[in-house]
């Protein structure tokens, strides 16, 4: 039986990959494997699909942990038996290329400290799949490993990229969203969206209220699956390389 594992920072991202996965490439949602004898990482909030018997797909939540966290316990994982074939990392697209590379390194050095190797021996890329050998009990393990920022092509987070995608549908919604931007860029306050990711979140949530007024406190979840998201070419272009998983 192999893995493959999409890891992303929060809920939202979970919900929403969980979604087009499961419209676009017929993954099942699987409740009961969380309890299952033979899931790898019984403690860890992931949500488990099925492809086929000898197939599982993970998305994990890492919530207020990091990736390095993540990817360190799946290879003491690997160290016994080898059961993970790919990893997928989704992360916000940051305002400053230099910190993106920065946050690469710093995560290829804490790989490297866990498996005994030189960092620059780690291969990680944006947005392009790359193979690592990580050791084992027996000899080593071979692992797609793929770090893929959301959105692709401009400075953002997952909720932009929702809103670009919803932006596809008329322009009545591109409107609205324009709207809800422009409020949130001349709102000012010492308190209140004080951050950028904050202000993102808060651009996406003033949209959807205003498309859904009715709906305004039911779950993220269920906000997510209410939208075609399979529909939209931005969708297929972000997540194109998830097709590998």
């Amino acid at each position: 039986m192999s893995y493959s594992l999409i890891l992303c920072e929060g809920e939202t991202d979970q919900a929403l990959i969980g979604c087009y996965m499961e419209k676009v490439y017929k993954w099942i949602y699987d409740k009961k494997y969380s309890n299952d004898s033979n899931n790898p990482f019984p403690k860890e909030n992931i949500s488990w699909y099925n492809v086929d018997s000898n197939n599982i797909k993970g998305i994990w939540q890492i919530g207020g942990h990091s990736f390095s966290d993540a990817i360190k316990e799946i290879i003491e994982r690997e160290k016994h038996e080898h059961v993970v074939e790919r990893i997928a990392i989704i992360t916000d697209h940051d305002d400053v290329e230099d910190a993106e590379i920065e946050r690469i390194n710093v995560l290829k050095k804490d790989i490297s400290s866990f498996i005994g190797k030189k960092s620059e021996d780690i291969i990680l890329s944006k947005n392009k799949w790359e193979i690592n050998t990580f050791p084992n009990d027996f000899s080593e393990s071979k692992i797609q490993m793929l770090y893929l920022l959301v959105p692709l092509d401009e400075i953002g987070a997952l909720e932009t990229f929702m809103m670009d995608a919803i932006s596809e549908q008329n322009e009545d919604k591109q409107y609205v969203i324009e709207k809800s931007k422009e409020f949130v860029n001349n709102f000012e306050s010492d308190t209140y969206l004080t951050k950028r990711r904050e202000k993102i979140k808060a651009e996406l949530g003033i949209s959807l209220s205003v498309f859904s007024p009715d709906r305004i406190f039911t779950t993220m979840k269920e906000l997510i699956d209410s939208v075609a998201w399979d529909e939209f070419s931005t969708s297929h272009k972000q997540f194109e390389l998830l097709k590998e998983c």
